[in-house]
């Protein structure tokens, strides 16, 4: 009985100890902080560019996959201002700031992704994504 019980109290004591770090190190390292884009002038971001996006956006969880991906790869080529097949963030929060979100919001939460990073977000979006063959499975056989 008293090996058991030092035991739970040992593991409580760990457990106990990883929750105080994990919570420092979310709340006080700065390590989890947004931060906004340096740089980056919202000023002259011409919303005109991004219409329709919005509708495509919202209507993407109806739509097949290939569907979703040409959804995105139209949104990617609007998104991509200097045309080098990166949406860097800068680019990102001009696109959030011509669908309608504040500057404020647009610098801060914008993200950076590669084509097929912007792809991928169709794995998650469309219900017959797991009836697609990936490109690493296509050298399974």
């Amino acid at each position: 009985m008293g090996y058991h019980t030092v035991l739970i109290v040992g593991v409580d004591l760990l457990f106990g100890a990883m929750m105080l770090g994990a919570g420092w190190f979310y709340a006080y390292s700065g390590f989890a902080d947004f931060k906004p884009v340096k740089n980056c002038d919202l000023d002259e971001v011409d919303s005109s560019r991004y219409n329709g996006l919005v509708s495509d956006i919202e209507s993407i969880s109806l739509k097949s996959y290939t569907e979703c991906q040409d959804i995105f790869k139209n949104i990617a080529k609007q998104m991509d201002i200097d045309g080098n097949n990166y949406i860097d963030r800068c680019e990102d929060a001009k696109f959030l700031k011509g669908i309608g979100n504040t500057d404020d919001y647009s610098l801060t939460y914008s993200t950076s992704r590669s084509l097929p990073q912007v792809l991928q977000l169709c794995d998650y979006l469309v219900i017959d994504a797991f009836d697609q063959p990936k490109e690493e499975d296509k050298d399974f056989m």
